[in-house]
């Protein structure tokens, strides 16, 4: 009797272990060492800059990794310069992450959704759960931190290089989103937009 009992709850505990896993989205933060780059990290555009995340007062948020000079740029309250404590994005499925164009001046379902399958990027105190976006601005693909279009605030929030401060919510911006089937649809992967 023993021997069918420890039989049935080991196959309860596969069972339960592999359900625990199909539920897990396969991309993640690792943390960031320059000149250390993981085979598996997201790039901005083909560009050598990653997708980062970073602790600031008040939370977590997105960055850019700046690979080949060793730091972060996140904005917050302005162009922020961040040399240690930096995670990045991680999948080693590439075609799981997609940029998804999305027009913060239109309504949320009259597109399908735009917060659908947003990829969290963190959070801060300020505006609560933030997202991962990127647009192209002064010659370069930038990565920013995207408030929900349900905060009054909402928008893709990133600096300009000319003086450090922060730009005006841009709400035409592409917005990084997990791709649970690699099947159908107008899929643009990570590895697809560049300039």
């Amino acid at each position: 009797m023993q021997y069918h009992t420890n039989i049935i709850i080991f196959l309860i505990y596969i069972l339960r272990v592999a359900s625990i896993g199909a539920f897990m989205q396969d991309y993640y933060w690792r943390d960031y060492s320059p000149g250390e780059t993981p085979y598996d990290a997201i790039e901005v555009a083909n560009d050598g800059k990653y997708i980062g995340q970073v602790y600031v007062t008040g939370g977590l948020i997105p960055a850019m990794i700046y690979s080949h000079l060793g730091y972060a740029v996140a904005e917050l309250y302005g162009k922020q310069v961040i040399k240690e404590n930096i995670k990045i994005l991680c999948c080693p499925d590439h075609t799981k992450l997609f940029w998804d164009y999305v027009d913060f001046d239109r309504s949320s379902s009259a597109q399908g959704g735009l917060m659908k399958n947003a990829i969290s990027g963190g959070f801060h105190k300020d505006v609560g759960r933030v997202f991962i976006g990127k647009v192209y601005h002064e010659d370069e693909w930038k990565v920013g931190k995207v408030i929900s279009i349900e905060n009054i605030y909402n928008g893709l929030i990133i600096w300009k290089n000319s003086d450090g401060t922060a730009l005006s919510p841009v709400k035409q911006f592409y917005m990084l989103k997990y791709n649970s089937t690699t099947a159908g649809g107008d899929i643009v992967t990570c590895d697809a937009i560049s300039r």
